[in-house]
């Protein structure tokens, strides 16, 4: 891992640790002195910071620094917050958005598999997984845009957690058809994504390649038309860029 990600890892850990909890980058902290407030209102952005808020991605640095320098106390940090979250924060309206609920569910996995000792127990993690799939896998929950990708990118991941293997087999199977039917949905034959907007385009293959790796560690195939669809998207993106490395100023792109 490169040195610039666990310096920014150990930069949002301390902040942490001084009260100030790393949302995302380009958001507020939020003061964490008296504690996590689960239901926290941002005055002008509340659901965005609701939606991150649940998403813990703070586990995620406890889980780099904990494993990529001498400070494994980190990782029991991480656990100690997927605990609270659980017993505080799982009841409120924003712990269930599709977007909170697929990446949250991707940083526990990725605790789960990197914490050595301090695993999370094995029936309280499966009771996670289960109630997290079970709102993945859910067509009423479902969205058919690209929060669906990340919906369907975390089922997979989670899917082979999943002590029976018959309800593994299934989540896989959706989360597969899922992807084939938003890939020959939303690119053309020639790659490009019908929305009118390059950052989209990009912001779609971004996902495309977050799945890919999902099924390449795996060892899932999709068939070769799939291949060519994405690998043409990632040729057309390039074609996008201005020679300043910006997408045109086109739909919904913004610099």
């Amino acid at each position: 891992m490169n040195k610039a990600k666990i310096k920014k890892s150990l930069k949002n850990v301390e902040l942490f640790h001084s009260g100030e909890m790393v949302l995302k980058y380009n958001l507020e902290t939020l003061n964490i002195k008296n504690g996590i407030d689960w239901e926290y209102m941002h005055p002008t952005n509340h659901s965005t910071y609701q939606v991150y808020l649940h998403s813990l991605p703070i586990v995620n640095d406890f889980v780099i620094v904990g494993t990529q320098t001498r400070r494994k106390n980190e990782l029991e940090t991480a656990r100690n917050l997927i605990q609270e979250w659980f017993s505080n924060g799982i009841s409120t309206e924003y712990a269930w958005h599709e977007h909170a609920v697929s990446s949250r569910l991707l940083n526990i996995i990725k605790f789960q598999e990197e914490a050595e000792d301090f695993k999370l127990g094995t029936s309280f993690f499966q009771e996670l997984l289960i109630k997290h799939c079970l709102f993945l896998n859910d067509d009423d929950n479902y969205k058919h845009n690209n929060h669906g990708l990340m919906m369907d990118n975390a089922l997979i991941a989670a899917s082979f957690y999943i002590e029976d293997t018959t309800v593994k087999n299934s989540y896989i199977n959706k989360a597969l058809f899922r992807i084939r039917t938003s890939i020959y949905r939303d690119l053309t034959r020639q790659g490009l994504h019908v929305e009118n907007s390059p950052e989209y385009h990009n912001l779609y293959i971004t996902l495309l390649n977050q799945i890919f790796q999902t099924l390449k560690k795996y060892d899932i195939k999709l068939e070769s038309n799939i291949d060519y669809l994405k690998d043409s998207a990632i040729k057309l993106r390039a074609s996008l860029l201005k020679p300043n490395h910006e997408f045109p100023m086109i739909g919904d792109t913004g610099q």
